[in-house]
């Protein structure tokens, strides 16, 4: 057990909550000790460990400035999950995709049951912006099939069997489309919430609740009172959305992800991006995406170097230098 100072230092130079001045004293924490040859002494913080800090002291986390920490105030949820998970993380998703593109949502479900296959904790998803038209207007009736008729070139009916072939696909994914009531609309407005979201470590459950909005109940993603109601249900602060709404925040973080987009050769999401290194295009099959995470684990846990040595090489250690046998 280390005493009180020496576990005030290093939670200190961490930023665990409950280690500041004033915060109720330091946390008696357990470390692994060990001693280098060279002298130095290195701290190993199991994951189980620091999930039960967290949890003993989530009380600290996004608090406002207070007496009880002399107006300092504790680490977000976000700096505190990149402090301590940041060495856990081997692979990292990008995800772009639209709020009224249907096989985004399917494509979502798919990778989500595909990652049930990985351990939660090493897998990063970020959701990034896309919209697949930038000049919607903001529509307030259900003409879903006619704007796909518009669009595509093809008459009613045609469109209402395109849907239906979306529907079905939804349905295999445990999904309920409903493009009857669907209403086509503008999302910048909901990607500039969402950019927040991703700011509050809110991002898969405001994507979760904005997809759900338009694709199953038929609500309008254009609207600003229906985002903020979404927003908050997704775990938002009200007065920070409505911040984000009344302003031009998160404009340019939106635009630089749709450049960032066209300029890896996005042309249709959803486009999902693992480790910066593999590509999956659409709302391809489950299977497609465990493969692709498998390769992304396995590349990571490869040793960093190839052994490319023989039975042949003589060397010397600590104890003495050991010669091949039949080798004078």
């Amino acid at each position: 057990m280390q005493s009180p100072a020496a576990a005030f230092t290093f939670c200190s130079q961490m930023d665990v909550p409950g280690c500041w001045l004033g915060g109720g004293g330091a946390i008696s924490i357990i470390f692994h000790v060990y001693r280098f040859f060279c002298g130095y002494i290195d701290y190993f913080l199991d994951i189980s460990v620091i999930s039960q800090i967290y949890q003993r002291n989530s009380e600290y986390i996004n608090q406002t400035p207070d007496k009880q920490n002399n107006g300092i105030r504790s680490p977000t949820l976000v700096q505190w999950k990149e402090k301590l998970l940041v060495e856990v993380i081997l692979v990292k998703i990008e995800v772009w995709s639209d709020f009224v593109c249907p096989f985004c949502y399917i494509g979502k479900a798919r990778l989500e049951e595909a990652l049930k296959q990985f351990p939660n904790e090493t897998v990063e998803v970020e959701y990034k912006s896309f919209e697949l038209d930038p000049n919607a207007g903001r529509n307030t009736e259900p003409v879903m099939h006619e704007h796909l008729a518009h669009k595509y070139g093809r008459s009613l009916e045609e469109a209402r069997g395109m849907t239906a072939n979306m529907t079905e696909q939804a349905k295999s994914v445990g999904l309920d489309f409903h493009f009857d009531t669907m209403i086509p609309t503008n999302t910048f407005a909901a990607h500039r919430v969402a950019q927040l979201a991703n700011e509050k470590g809110l991002g898969k459950e405001t994507a979760e609740r904005f997809f759900k909005a338009v694709l199953t109940d038929s609500e309008d993603i254009g609207d600003h009172e229906t985002i903020t109601r979404l927003a908050v249900d997704a775990g938002l602060e009200r007065s920070e959305v409505e911040d984000v709404l009344n302003s031009d925040a998160y404009t340019e973080a939106v635009r630089m992800e749709e450049r960032e987009a066209h300029e890896i050769g996005v042309q249709g999401v959803p486009f999902f991006v693992i480790n910066r290194k593999y590509a999956v295009s659409g709302a391809q099959p489950t299977e497609v995406f465990v493969n692709g995470l498998q390769k992304a684990f396995d590349e990571e846990n490869k040793p960093a170097f190839e052994n490319l040595s023989t039975d042949d090489g003589a060397a010397c250690t600590e104890d003495g230098c050991e010669v091949p046998s039949g080798k004078e």
